[in-house]
């Protein structure tokens, strides 16, 4: 909070602003929080402009919570109109252009529910039912940070001994918004679920639900006189964490309707539907905004809507629903008010069982009207082309709206604005066009799309840059809207090559074939790609892969396969999805024939992205990055993963909630019938069993079930996953048959096992390979040699692998979704490889292991397969186990660089009672064969930032976005210090205390840093910007003398 400022301290009570402090803001915890940062979307009136089509006043604006409270939550302050400066609590998306506010540039942003990329704090408005006293007493055990204050109508329509008020608080981290989709359906349910949850967790259920709508304007404190009662506290904590909150069910509570007729109406449950009409105009967005003010009265008299008693602004009308209602066309049914309220908004009720129970609420009653004006049952009058223009009539409102005049446009609310693009070459015509257009931004841009279209002529640009300047348009705004105009005419342009599309798919249509002969080639092109899409998009069977065509196919085994699609079999699955065509003879008969070869060349070496985009091939069922199971099989949309089930796989049904004794029982199965009969941990089965399955757990076994487990929830990691290393004392062991055996789980197969490379090419070549193919295993066996390779270990901590074309100096991008195993005997292996790595430690403890006969299965493999459908089973009912508490990520332990694996998979491990997760890191260090200098590790750890990386010897603000070689020194290995000699390294405190030796220490090893990796020379290169030094990791091409005739090495 401010240091200080308009705080009032006495012994009873602190005070910053107008708001009285509960709690201590000054602890280490709630200082942290203060100091994090918070986005949201503000601006200087509530009548501000929402950025839906071509123009907002909206700015995005980003500072820490303290600040944040400081500029708009302490003070409480008089103010003869409710409108002014107005929040958002949403990282809404960005909007083209920037705007300054207190000295500051912040860029604009949209503020629709549609644009909402982030919730960063829950906001509840409270108008009856409630006293500030009562929920301040029940927010202060949470200890989460909150602010809660009397509206600006509390003094004037408050019931006795109630207080309307709003409590705004601060969430823990923002809660992320998928872009789209399904996903962003289902993290909106969520987000309500919550909200209604933490609501009930403070005793609340009288609140307006609309506070969980994502564009929901909120007020700072304000009050209407100086002598106005109101009440204001800061209540000290820290953020809310959302995952902490019991889910509610919003389904209970609704929005009120029309409060009284004759007797009280009961709440109509809003369920959050959709609220679009025809043409796209958003109801909810139109009525949150202005159009709650419409008379709308004057709307159902004016398009001759019936009214059945009643006239003005109360009446009975025919129920928009009627259809639906058990005796549809009564004219004495009269159930259905309409009711305007000059506070409230209007509203449409009906009694009806069928609307009632149905919840059909005031916007899906407006649906309802506009769909009978579309059907033709109700004629607009004219100069109305749709409801939504009637909507927006401003004489359908009062002159005034809280003091402001209303201005309304349909395009404000999702209907997409006409674009007129015509051809403007010259200066006179556009100062013919210039004097018919108003001055908005959407006009203007379809000037300057105008001028492009006729060839971009400079006299053009300098007549309507002058015509411009000289309505007060200054540079930045006409670059702006110039730019504006180029994507108007991009869009334009896509448009006007989609309705000939659609020209050339129905003249083909009616043909039914494509004639070669009488087809230019574009229409025989554009028939076959059309054909190809439409084919594929009802069920997709072709797909985009590593910057190729790829599709699915079974090898002699009935094993499915990514193979990817050449010239020749792409001309044979577009013979197979199109008809060809040439007609012969005076009676044009039509002979089927191939697809023409130029066709085939072009459609072939066409955009590939356009194709479905395909993550990877699974043969079992799979859990999504949702928690959802693929089982359908096929390509699945959301995931972009294709299902082919193994045939040979029969999995009993997965229970959505698991049971105790059904994760037990999974627990056992792959436990005592598969991990005890390997001495993991160098235990026997007896101590596996019992420790495992009853005691704090084994971390060898319990590694190993986070290797089983992977591959059928890494679609649930999002980011790179760490290698699994079976390391035994002496051969014979069984890591080798234990990485079978979770093949054969897994896939149904024995993966084949790799020997390590040697070298650096052989290494990208065997990446590239295993990578490409889609391999969910890659088994590196018998490792014999000490290991240390860069390439490997660049490929281990990224999500996507640039791979080298064999023969080219082209490369490809490639997901990483694999599991790595690597099995070896008394492995030695690089620092930058051990710590990519969980170790799955085997030891029989004695001098042959592979003599030994107290095995449960004395063919393991074999027992696998024939009993894999039960294995696969236990292992998707332990991840669903996760799946039914919440997903929650265990933070208890996590390997660097490997953080979301680590919550993920340990927290299914946690969740179904493993213990020992990656307890054995100490015993793994013991594999390190790195004895390099300081320096050397130093270096190495320079490398592994990207390219322009910049880094500063210590801690400085004027380089902020330096990354500090202090910091780095400090906390090197997993917290553990990298000592660099004659650096400052105080030994006792266990930091870098001495600035100046260690800016020079690190001055000299950046003048003499070089590493050759590949074709690539990195180096440190110094510059000195406002006194800071300042290196940037650089690289160049290595120049190599190539000699005709002999291959490079």
């Amino acid at each position: 909070m401010p240091d200080g400022t308009n705080v009032i301290e006495n012994s009873d009570v602190i005070r910053i602003g107008d708001a009285t402090v509960i709690g201590d803001l000054t602890t280490p915890e709630v200082s942290d929080f203060l100091n994090t940062e918070i986005e949201l979307i503000w601006a200087e009136t509530m009548r501000a402009k929402g950025g839906k089509k071509g123009e907002t006043s909206w700015i995005r604006y980003k500072s820490s919570v303290s600040d944040f409270i400081a500029c708009g939550l302490v003070e409480h302050p008089v103010s003869k109109r409710i409108d002014g400066l107005s929040f958002v609590y949403n990282r809404g998306r960005e909007f083209p252009g920037t705007r300054e506010l207190g000295g500051q540039r912040f860029p604009l942003a949209y503020r629709t529910a549609n644009s909402a990329e982030a919730i960063t704090a829950l906001v509840i408005d409270l108008d009856e039912g409630e006293t500030v006293e009562r929920v301040v007493e029940a927010l202060k055990p949470l200890d989460v940070l909150s602010v809660v204050f009397t509206s600006y109508s509390h003094t004037t329509k408050a019931a006795p001994g109630e207080d309307r008020f709003r409590i705004v608080v601060f969430l823990k981290e923002p809660y992320e918004l998928p872009a789209e989709g399904d996903e962003r359906r289902k993290a909106l349910n969520v987000w309500k679920r919550k909200y209604v949850g933490f609501c009930e967790s403070i005793g609340v259920t009288t609140f307006d639900r609309t506070g969980m709508d994502l564009s929901r304007l909120q007020r700072p404190p304000r009050r209407p006189a100086e002598d106005a009662e109101f009440k204001h506290f800061i209540i000290a904590g820290t953020g809310l964490d959302l995952d902490s909150v019991a889910d509610g069910d919003p389904r209970k509570y609704g929005r009120k309707e029309v409060a009284r007729r004759s007797g009280s109406l009961s709440a109509v449950e809003d369920k959050g539907g959709e609220a679009i009409l025809c043409d796209g105009f958003d109801v909810r967005a139109w009525f949150n905004d202005l159009g709650y003010a419409c008379m709308f009265g004057d709307v159902l008299d004016m398009i001759g809507w019936e009214t059945r008693t009643g006239d003005g602004d109360e009446r009975e009308i025919m129920c928009p629903n009627d259809a639906q209602h058990s005796n549809p066309s009564d004219p004495d049914d009269t159930a259905c008010w309409m009711k305007e309220d000059p506070e409230e908004g209007f509203r449409i009720h009906c009694l009806h069982d069928h609307c009632s129970a149905a919840g059909v609420h005031t916007w899906d009653m407006v649906r309802l009207i506009d769909k009978a004006i579309v059907d033709g049952e109700i004629a607009l009058p004219n100069g109305y082309e749709s409801l939504s223009d009637v909507l927006c009539d401003e004489a359908f409102y009062p002159d005034e709206v809280d003091g402001e005049t209303v201005e309304l446009s349909k395009y404000h609310y999702g209907i997409e604005r006409p674009v007129e693009i015509t051809s403007l070459a010259t200066p006179a015509s556009v100062s013919k066009r210039f004097k018919k257009v108003d001055l908005d931004d959407h006009e203007i841009a379809q000037l300057y799309a105008s001028i492009e279209w006729a060839s971009g002529k400079k006299a053009a640009y300098d007549r309507l840059d002058e015509l411009l300047t000289e309505a007060g348009y200054d540079g930045n705004a006409r670059k702006r809207l110039k730019s504006a105009g180029s994507a108007m005419l991009k869009e334009h342009k896509k448009a006007h090559a989609k309705a000939k599309q659609e020209a050339e798919r129905e003249k083909s249509t009616e043909a039914g074939f494509a004639i070669v002969n009488e087809f230019g080639f574009e229409e025989l092109c554009g028939y076959g790609e059309r054909r190809i899409h439409d084919t594929n998009h009802e069920h997709p069977h072709v797909f985009h892969y590593m910057e190729n065509l790829c599709v699915i196919r079974e090898n002699s085994e009935g094993h499915a396969r990514m193979r990817f699609l050449d010239k020749g079999g792409f001309e044979h699955h577009l013979n197979t999805v199109a008809r060809y065509a040439r007609t012969v003879g005076e009676d044009k008969t039509a002979l089927g024939v191939s697809a023409p070869d130029d066709v085939v060349r072009y459609l072939f070496n066409s955009d590939y992205g356009v194709y479905p985009d395909l993550r990877g091939l699974v043969t079992t069922p799979t859990f999504t990055k949702d928690g959802s199971l693929l089982t359908e099989p096929g390509y699945d949309w959301n995931s972009k993963l294709y299902y082919k089930p193994d045939i040979t796989l029969s999995v009993p049904e997965v229970p959505k909630k698991p049971s105790a004794e059904q994760v037990q029982t999974a627990k056992q199965l792959l436990i005592e019938e598969i991990l005890a009969d390997f001495p993991l941990g160098a235990m026997t089965r007896p101590e596996i069993v019992e420790q495992a399955l009853h005691g704090k757990g084994v971390p060898a076994v319990t590694n190993m079930m986070a290797l089983i487990l992977l591959p059928f929830m890494r679609e649930m990691v999002d980011g790179p996953t760490p290698g699994h290393l079976l390391v035994k004392p002496a051969p014979g062991t069984g890591a080798s048959l234990l990485t079978d055996v979770f093949s054969i789980i897994a896939t149904g197969q024995v993966t084949p096992a790799l020997a390590m490379p040697g070298n650096k090419d052989e290494m990208s070549k065997t990446l590239t390979s295993v990578l490409s193919n889609g391999q969910n295993i890659v088994f590196f066996d018998n490792i014999n040699h000490s290991v240390d390779s860069g390439e490997l270990a660049s490929a281990m901590t990224t999500p996507v692998y640039q791979a080298r074309i064999l023969g080219k100096s082209q490369t490809i991008e490639v997901d990483v979704r694999c599991a790595w195993v690597f099995t070896g005997n008394s492995v030695e292996l690089s620092r930058e490889l051990i710590r990519r790595l969980i170790m799955i430690d085997l030891d029989a403890q004695r001098e042959n292991p592979e003599k030994r006969t107290d095995f449960r299965h004395s063919d393991i493999r074999g027992w696998a397969t024939k009993n894999r459908g039960d294995l696969v089973w236990a292992c998707l009912t332990i991840i669903q186990n996760w799946v039914a508490q919440g997903m929650v990520h265990q933070k208890d332990t996590v390997l660097a660089s490997y953080e979301n694996w680590s919550g993920a998979v340990g927290g299914v491990l946690k969740a179904a009672g493993f213990g020992g997760f990656m307890g054995n890191r100490e015993k793994l260090k013991e594999a390190d064969a790195s004895n390099e200098s300081s320096e050397s590790l130093l270096k190495e750890h320079i490398l592994s930032f990207p390219i322009g990386t910049k880094f500063v010897s210590g801690r400085n603000k004027r380089a902020s976005n330096a990354v500090s070689i202090k910091a780095e020194l400090e906390g090197f290995d997993e917290g553990e210090p990298l000592v660099i000699e004659e650096a400052g390294y105080n030994r006792i405190s266990g930091v870098y205390d001495n600035p100046s030796m260690l800016g020079k220490a690190f001055g000299r090893f950046a003048a003499s840093f070089r590493a050759d990796r590949g074709d690539l020379s990195y180096t440190l290169e110094k510059d000195v910007s406002n006194g800071t030094a300042v290196w940037t990791l650089t690289a160049r091409e290595i120049e190599t003398n190539k000699t005709e005739g002999l291959g490079n090495t």
